[in-house]
């Protein structure tokens, strides 16, 4: 049952920010762009940070405090450099704007639930 709700609040969370990114696509006027190849250097940056994020568990002490603001830190970093490999490979088509401001959103709603607890259905 936990999971299921999990899911679904992660399915919820999802379509929130997806349909944020849709309205700021429109008040922008940023066209949604097909599908390229990222630049090698992404890819490898990219790589590079989800390895450390992932494999530095093993040498942090492994409260609960410390694992938030990893994470926290973490998702900074990594929403920060693919907005900033975006804006290096494309600075007009201004696609890293929504990287940045949906980023945010999804931070802010992390963080909400980091004060808040809630759902404490997703902590257990």
């Amino acid at each position: 049952m936990g999971l299921t709700l999990s899911l679904l609040y992660l399915f919820i969370i999802g379509l929130i920010v997806a349909y944020f990114a849709k309205i700021l696509r429109r008040k922008l006027n940023i066209r949604k762009i097909k599908y390229e190849k990222k630049p090698k250097l992404q890819t490898l940056g990219e790589s590079l940070l989800i390895f450390l994020f992932v494999f530095s568990v093993e040498f942090i002490e492994t409260t609960s405090y410390l694992i938030t603001w990893k994470t926290f830190v973490f998702l900074i970093a990594f929403i920060g450099f693919v907005a900033f490999m975006q804006w290096k490979h494309h600075p007009n088509r201004q696609e890293y704007v929504i990287t940045i401001v949906v980023g945010f959103v999804f931070l802010f709603i992390f963080s909400f639930n980091l004060v808040f607890q809630f759902p404490n259905f997703i902590f257990r």
